[in-house]
């Protein structure tokens, strides 16, 4: 992916939508220091980067915000701004939704969740079997595999 298409797939992002993916998806993820603050603030930048001190791959991906930064892999880029896109239209339509007054525990069935768990006290909010939409991973070729 180049610079362009990094800016362009990163703009409608927010860190908390990549930063979901990789936790859902397992895909190893590092985040600088919490005092590391934006040159100017307000900006966002997202581009490959270099370690100065090797610690791992050498081939990473940066997001940063006023509070945030992000090192991806970079293989799999493509792959968590693809869901991360799903996670964010999920959530601009569950918000539309709620405006129009139809509750976010209605959307998501949350009380035949509690029934269900009641059953099985194991399951997940996200298992399919609830309804919920889970991520098992992204191989190491960035591809997904979908499931709980």
């Amino acid at each position: 992916m180049d610079h362009q298409m990094l800016q362009h797939r990163f703009a409608a992002l927010t860190t908390a939508h990549v930063a979901d993916v990789c936790i859902r998806a397992r895909v190893p993820v590092r985040c600088a220091c919490a005092l590391l603050r934006a040159v100017v603030p307000g900006s966002r930048l997202a581009g490959r980067v270099c370690p100065a001190r090797h610690a791992g791959s050498v081939d990473a991906f940066l997001e940063a915000f006023d509070d945030s930064v992000l090192f991806l892999p970079s293989p799999q880029v493509d792959e968590i701004f693809t869901l991360a896109d799903t996670i964010s239209d999920t959530e601009q339509h569950q918000a539309k939704q709620i405006r129009a007054g139809v509750s976010l525990r209605s959307q998501v069935q949350f009380r035949a969740y509690l029934a269900k768990r009641e059953k099985t006290p194991s399951l997940s909010f996200r298992e399919p079997a609830h309804g919920g939409r889970g991520h098992r991973g992204i191989t190491s070729s960035g591809r997904h595999q979908s499931g709980g």
